[in-house]
C-alpha cells in the first residue's frame, strides 16, 4: 500500500475512493430497494464491553452491575462467532463500549478481526481516552497491525467541554488533563499515517455553551470536532437522565438549533458532516422526518459484550450468538417482520441521524454533491 496516500487520506480525507463510493451508490439506490430483504452486512458495531471508568452524566452505562451487563465474550469465543457466514462481507468495524479500553486484550481483538475479516477497510474505535498510557499503547500496537493489512485505523476521542467543565460532565477529577495526554499522543502516533483523530463531542445542555469554543480548539490544535446530538436509549440506561440530554427549554433549544446552522455551512475535513447537521437543524427545529441514510437500515448490525445481537442502536436484542448461529438471528422471520414493521416503518423517521459513514456517503451521494458543489 502506497503510505503517502494511506496518510493522505486517513489523516485529511477519512473517505473510501471515488469508485467505491460509485459502486455503493449503484448499490444502495438501484439494488437494495428491489431486494426483499437486508442485503449482507458489511458493517459492524461490536461492544467489546459495557464497564466504563467515567461516570458522566447523560449516561447511565456505567451504573449497570455486573448481572445486568451479563458476561463478556472471550477472544476465543469471538473468533467462533466470526466463522458464521453473517460476518464474511464486513468491510467496517467499530469497537465500542462502555470504555473499550478497559479489556486488556483490546488488541488481541483487533488482531483477530484483522486476520478473519478478509474484507475489513477500516477499524474505528471509540474511546475517552482513559487511562492515556493503556490507550496510546493499544492505539499504537492497533494501527501498526492495520498499517501492515492496508486497513486505515481511525479514533474519535469522546470530549465534550474544554477544562474543568468536562470533568463535572464526567464526574471524574482530572479528566480533561488525561484526555489531553491522550489527545497529544495521538496526534503524535498519526503524524506515522494510517490514522485519522478526532473528538466527539455529545451536545445537551450540559455541553452546549463550549460547543463554539471546541470548534476554534479543534481548528488550533488539528483536531477535528464532530458533533452528535444526545440521544435517551434504554440500553444507554439513561432514561432517567433525560433533563441532562434533552433541549426542553426553549432558550436551549434555540442555541442548539443556532449551532446547527452554523455546522452546516462550515467546511473542512469533515464537511461531509455538514449534511448531517442540515439534517439535524430540520428535524429538531421543525420537526421533519429523516430523509439521509443509516448504515444499519442498509448493511448493518450491532453484537454486544454479551453476545446479544441487534439490528440497530434502537433495535432489542433479536438473539444471542452464544445460544444460536448468528445468520439463523439474523434472517429469521420474526425478526425480519419486526426489523420491517417497528424499525423501518416506525423508528427510523424519527431517528436522529448522528453518524455519517461510508455506507451512508455512498447512498446519498446525490445529496453530499449537490449540498457542497
Amino acid at each position: 500500500m502506497d503510505t503517502t496516500l494511506s496518510r493522505r487520506r486517513s489523516r485529511f480525507w477519512p473517505l473510501p475512493s471515488p469508485l467505491s463510493v460509485l459502486a455503493g451508490f449503484l448499490r444502495y439506490n438501484l439494488v437494495y430497494p428491489l431486494a426483499r430483504r437486508p442485503l449482507q452486512p458489511r458493517a459492524l458495531c461490536l461492544y467489546v464491553t459495557y464497564r466504563c471508568n467515567f461516570r458522566c452524566q447523560m449516561c447511565g452505562i456505567w451504573e449497570l452491575d455486573g448481572e445486568a451487563r451479563g458476561p463478556e465474550w472471550s477472544v476465543e469465543e469471538l473468533d467462533g462467532y466470526l466463522d458464521d457466514p453473517l460476518f464474511s462481507r464486513l468491510e467496517f468495524v467499530n469497537l465500542n463500549g462502555g470504555e473499550p479500553n478497559l479489556r486488556s486484550d483490546l488488541p488481541a481483538i483487533a488482531e483477530l478481526l484483522l486476520r478473519k475479516l478478509r474484507k475489513l477497510r477500516r477499524l474505528t474505535l471509540n474511546t475517552n481516552g482513559v487511562p492515556p498510557q493503556r490507550c496510546l499503547d493499544h492505539c499504537e500496537r492497533i494501527l501498526a497491525m492495520c498499517r501492515a493489512k492496508g486497513v486505515l485505523f481511525s479514533v474519535s476521542v469522546s470530549l465534550h467541554r474544554l477544562g474543568p467543565a468536562y470533568d463535572e460532565i464526567v464526574g471524574v477529577p482530572n479528566a480533561f488533563a488525561r484526555v489531553w495526554q491522550t489527545l497529544q499522543g495521538l496526534r503524535a502516533l498519526r503524524a506515522s499515517g494510517g490514522l485519522f483523530l478526532s473528538t466527539n463531542c455529545v451536545l445537551t445542555p450540559l455541553s452546549l455553551d463550549g460547543a463554539r469554543e471546541m470548534l476554534e480548539w479543534g481548528e488550533r490544535e488539528d483536531i477535528p470536532v464532530n458533533f452528535t446530538v444526545g440521544e435517551v436509549r434504554e440500553r444507554f440506561n439513561n432514561l432517567a437522565r433525560a433533563d441532562s440530554i434533552c433541549f426542553a427549554d426553549p432558550t436551549e433549544r434555540k442555541k442548539l438549533l443556532a449551532l446547527l446552522r452554523d455546522l452546516r455551512q462550515r467546511r473542512g475535513r469533515l464537511a461531509h458532516h455538514a449534511l448531517r447537521y442540515r439534517e439535524l437543524a430540520a428535524m429538531v427545529g421543525e420537526g421533519r422526518q429523516r430523509t439521509l441514510a443509516c448504515h444499519y437500515a442498509l448493511a448493518g448490525l450491532i453484537l454486544g459484550s454479551d453476545g446479544s445481537l441487534y439490528y440497530c442502536k434502537k433495535s432489542r436484542a433479536i438473539g444471542n450468538v452464544r445460544e444460536q448461529p448468528a445468520a439463523d438471528i439474523y434472517w429469521n422471520a420474526d425478526n425480519l417482520a419486526y426489523r420491517r414493521r417497528q424499525l423501518l416503518a416506525r423508528e427510523c423517521p424519527s431517528c436522529l441521524p448522528n453518524t455519517l459513514n461510508a455506507i451512508e456517503l455512498q447512498k446519498d451521494l446525490g445529496k453530499l454533491v449537490g449540498l457542497l458543489r
